[in-house]
């Protein structure tokens, strides 16, 4: 057996799921298992754990693949037949399938259509062809399953944590095949499908269902009623259950005090003179911003973001831990240090971090919510790590960001002559799209952001720009000369920031900025996205899914 999965059988960068098995050599052939099945009436319902097993090749020996074998009487005969049944077959691929860690496989025997082989050795030696199973996989949300004949019920999780703040929204999947009810615990009130809310002091609740996801699929979608300003955290349970299946979900909302002890952990990785944020910095990019950012009027639970203690700001003076990390190497470990130790991390321009380091950085970003990524961009030579330049073999063009979740296409540096050429816009305000950055919450005393730039220096004329982007990356700031080109995007949904110049937190200086001071219209807009970080760090996922 091997308990940790190879790195290439991950599906993504998502260490929960595969999409491949990991069998180290050499193996040797597990010995058969029986098991006699509990009876359920006129149903017959059994279960088995199983190892990882690789596919065969359609042109070897089917025999070698794993698979069960049904034992029945057929047509009221006396002696037992036997039925070979494979794991969820592919027939362009594995015809007799695979087995994965972590999968579920649910056989329901739906006809028989002739007598089996007499043993089970002939049976699994041979190609499954007188029996009809439907094979069902779960959700990948479900992670809890319970199972009666052809019946199922699941869940995603058993809790759910809220902030202290009003009107927060978090969904839970259900996937079942049954017509499950919900209620308060203690309270006689409950509803189903489409029933409506049911309510309670701290908490209201209904099941949704959307028309483009499966049909057994459902989701509880929790609010919070108000504010938790007291002393402690309010916590209900909800039943969930049909017939004598009965399970429930513990529903926390937090209190005030909690968070607003907390402070957002920024960890910038050093790139030279330009755009860091972290402790001591001399930068002139980096020290307007951050003079905004260590403002208690602004940031602090004083301050116009008030729920949280403050920015935190380290530094990793040696860019080599990220760049020589492997995987096997003193570096790897001082690097996953760093980046398990920060809410925020921040690569700014030309960070050389490697291909292993990246997976690593995209990896901590999925396995939570409430962690945000910033990439800085400028010169031809920044983040190779995260960065892919096969397109054209030009370092400087037709460049991809190098992890699909990070997909940016086309994200080139551009020169457009002398820092008075240099213009910058934001998109038209939209309500549904980038309204938290251009009406966020700086807005009520300082204003809305602006359409248009007076102007934006950039320290040596370069920055990066994205001709395209993926649909879930919202433009915050544009080039003038090409009002389509991204220069500044947020995708909420991945939590990434792309930032394609480190200079341009210069702007932050300029205007006053290094006496943390707001006044100008960049630093409204980048104070707003910085808010919007906050929120996100210590709300994680407010939000219902898509």
């Amino acid at each position: 057996m091997q308990v940790i999965p190879d790195q290439d059988a991950l599906a993504g960068s998502d260490a929960l799921k595969v999409n491949a098995p990991s069998v180290p050599l050499p193996v040797e052939d597990v010995p058969a298992y029986s098991k006699v099945v509990t009876t359920f009436g006129q149903t017959l319902v059994s279960q088995v754990y199983v190892l990882e097993a690789e596919g065969v090749d359609p042109a070897a020996d089917y025999g070698r693949a794993t698979c069960i074998v049904v034992g029945g009487y057929y047509d009221g005969e006396e002696k037992l037949s036997y039925y070979r049944a494979d794991f969820n077959p592919d027939e362009n691929v594995y015809p007799y399938g695979q087995v994965l860690r972590n999968h579920r496989y649910h056989f329901t025997i739906r006809q028989v259509n002739g007598a089996g082989w007499e043993t089970p050795e002939e049976a699994a030696n041979n190609r499954a062809t007188t029996l009809v199973v439907e094979i069902k996989t779960w959700e990948d949300f479900t992670m809890e399953m319970y199972t009666h004949g052809d019946n199922y019920l699941g869940i995603a999780f058993r809790e759910v944590v809220f902030g202290y703040q009003a009107d927060l929204r978090k969904q839970v999947g259900i996937q079942s095949t049954v017509p499950y009810k919900i209620s308060w615990e203690g309270q006689s009130e409950s509803t189903t499908i489409g029933g409506g809310l049911v309510s309670q002091e701290y908490f209201t609740v209904e099941i949704v269902t959307y028309p483009d996801h499966p049909g057994d699929v459902s989701y509880l979608v929790f609010t919070t009623r108000m504010e938790n300003q007291t002393s402690a955290d309010r916590v209900s349970r909800l039943k969930v259950e049909w017939e004598n299946w009965i399970f429930y979900v513990t529903v926390t909302q937090q209190y005030a005090v909690a968070h607003t002890e907390k402070a957002v952990r920024i960890l910038s990785v050093y790139n030279g003179t330009t755009g860091h944020l972290g402790s001591n910095t001399n930068a002139a990019d980096g020290a307007g911003m951050r003079a905004i950012l260590s403002n208690p009027d602004y940031f602090s639970p004083r301050g116009i973001v008030p729920y949280f203690a403050g920015f935190d700001f380290s530094l990793a003076k040696d860019q080599s831990i990220f760049k020589n990390a492997d995987g096997t190497n003193d570096a790897t470990f001082a690097m996953l240090t760093l980046l398990y130790g920060c809410d925020v991390l921040y690569l700014g321009n030309e960070n050389n971090i490697s291909a292993y380091a990246a997976g690593k950085v995209m990896e901590w970003l999925q396995e939570s919510p409430n962690r945000v990524l910033l990439v800085g961009g400028d010169a031809p030579t920044t983040s190779p790590g995260l960065l892919r330049t096969d397109k054209n073999g030009l370092l400087s063009d037709q460049v991809d960001w190098w992890y699909n979740q990070m997909h940016v296409d086309n994200y080139q540096v551009g020169y457009l002559g002398g820092p008075g050429e240099m213009k910058f816009m934001c998109p038209e305000y939209d309500e549904a799209t980038n309204g938290e950055f251009m009406r966020g919450a700086f807005t009520e005393q300082f204003g809305p952001v602006e359409n248009s730039f007076n102007r934006v220096n950039i320290a040596d004329n370069y920055f990066r720009y994205a001709k395209t982007y993926a649909g879930t990356v919202v433009p915050l700031l544009t080039v003038t000369k090409a009002p389509d080109y991204m220069v500044v995007g947020v995708d909420k949904k991945n939590r990434i920031i792309y930032h394609g110049d480190t200079s341009l937190y210069q702007l932050a200086q300029l205007e006053g900025g290094s006496k943390g001071v707001i006044s100008g219209n960049h630093d409204k807009l980048w104070a707003n996205i910085w808010a919007w970080v906050a929120s996100q760090v210590i709300w994680g996922d407010r939000d219902l899914i898509d």
